[in-house]
């Protein structure tokens, strides 16, 4: 759809990768695009005020790369050129769940490894190459603009933090994309409209974040997770090769369980994890700047879809709608793929009264399958708060014993690796060949390999070549 003659200007509010990427997909759509953000746009690559976690450990799943690689093309070849790494999913990632390690050989998934501030950084550049979309830092948005009946947004009221200069700015369609932080229930509740329902699961995820120089002992991985074993154990640890040549290690514990920020307790924390390979892997390494501490309350879902009323000219995307347990890397590629939907649900409905309610719909099943994966793995904690969802039982069940297979079928391993990277539904797991392996594994004499050391790869895995022929990148 080329830009139509009556879709003159849309306002992003926030320049996380959803407020980002949602500008660019405007940008098909619209004549001007601009993105309000608060906090102002480094020079280079650095973490920004607005993402609290943002020096921290970030997996983007490949559903998310693919989003912005359609988006931008040859970005990802860009980033591999200045220092991010694409790697195998199962081969080049080694992976600690469910209390065993998990089968290391080549998937054909890639999976792309580089700071948030490096990727965040990299996306601002290409879109300040783009003719109709401009980038306004150091603002914030105090209130949103409407006609006279409240019944449509028509711009916003912003404020320049350096100056305190105050502006009005009119707009066709305002997307917040500002996070958790969203003032959008605040402003609906004063236009005389609902607030969106609120689902929460409460989890109080702390985590603490340092980097590493490795020393040269050899290792055949580029990243390692190590997630705790529900519900006897609560703490996980992630390490991951960042653009910059070092090492990004992340401690993370449900329930307020933090790592301390000094060396040599974070060590001793690291010590305390499900294998003793991430330790192992830090102990000799050199560190590099202080700790970073972030802590998330819960994962908050604003349910937008329910409401019956809703100004037009107006969406909400991201954080702002969906916030998950930032432990099972879900948050960018959902926000990536709900910023393609928006410029999908523009191609094929334009934008007329009742867009938000098309738009909405369909950010409902990109939030749904995700939000019920995390909540039903934090609900194996008898401590974790919120509203338990009907047969979590039972998904319990099958999914552990999907789980304990995975430890000894590659082939189980990569299904559940195309679902957590968005690319497949939760129902891979249900498939015959996989429902047909757990039934015999259930008849089996079920020995897992509990190993708590990291099995080295094999020469055959370590020597084949990469190939993500199945993927356009």
């Amino acid at each position: 759809m080329s830009k139509s003659e009556n879709n003159k200007t849309a306002l992003v509010i926030g320049g996380s990768i959803s407020g980002l990427l949602a500008s660019k997909a405007l940008s098909r759509h619209f004549d001007r695009v601009v993105l309000l953000e608060r906090d102002k746009f480094p020079e280079k690559p650095m973490s920004r005020g607005g993402v609290p976690q943002g020096g921290h450990l970030h997996a983007l799943m490949s559903g998310g790369a693919f989003v912005i690689e359609e988006m931008v093309p040859g970005f990802f070849r860009d980033l591999e050129k200045n220092g991010s790494m694409i790697v195998d999913a199962t081969r080049d990632m080694a992976l600690h769940f469910f209390n065993a390690w998990q089968p290391r050989d080549l998937c054909g998934i890639p999976y792309f490894m580089q700071s948030r501030a490096f990727l965040d950084w990299s996306i601002i550049q290409r879109l300040k190459k783009e003719k109709n979309i401009e980038l306004r830092d150091d603002c914030f948005v105090s209130e949103l603009l409407t006609s006279q009946d409240r019944t449509r947004v028509t711009g916003v009221k912003l404020k320049n933090r350096t100056t305190e200069k105050e502006e009005e700015m009119s707009a066709d369609l305002v997307v917040d994309a500002g996070g958790r932080s969203s003032r959008t229930p605040i402003w609906l509740e004063a236009l005389g409209y609902a607030k969106p329902p609120k689902e929460e699961v409460k989890i109080d995820i702390c985590y603490t974040s340092r980097n590493f120089q490795m020393d040269d002992a050899p290792r055949d991985w580029n990243a390692m997770f190590i997630y705790p074993m529900p519900p006897r154990t609560t703490r996980m640890g992630g390490l991951m090769h960042q653009d910059n040549g070092e090492f990004i290690a992340t401690l993370a514990g449900y329930f307020n369980d933090q790592a301390p920020e000094d060396l040599d307790g974070y060590l001793e924390y690291a010590k305390t994890l499900n294998s003793p390979e991430m330790y192992d892997a830090l102990k000799n390494a050199e560190p590099r700047g202080e700790a970073r501490v972030f802590r998330l309350p819960s994962a908050r879902r604003l349910r937008f879809d329910k409401l019956k009323r809703f100004p037009a000219g107006l969406i909400c995307l991201g954080a702002a709608v969906c916030s998950f347990n930032p432990i099972w890397g879900q948050g960018m590629t959902s926000g990536a793929l709900q910023a393609q939907a928006l410029g999908k649900c523009l191609e094929q409905k334009g934008l007329d009264d009742d867009f938000y309610r098309s738009y909405f719909k369909a950010q409902k099943k990109i939030c749904d399958v995700p939000w019920t994966l995390a909540g039903a793995e934090d609900f194996r904690y008898a401590k974790t708060e919120g509203k338990r969802p009907f047969g979590i039982k039972i998904l319990h069940w099958y999914t552990a014993q999907v789980y304990e297979l995975m430890a000894q079928d590659h082939e189980a391993y990569t299904e559940f690796i195309k679902t957590i990277h968005f690319l497949q539904g939760p129902e891979a797991f249900f498939k015959p060949k996989i429902f047909f392996k757990v039934v015999k594994w259930l008849f089996s004499s079920r020995k897992r390999n509990l190993e708590p050391k990291l099995p080295p790869l094999t020469p055959e895995a370590s020597q084949r070549p990469l190939d993500f022929s199945a993927y356009k990148f």
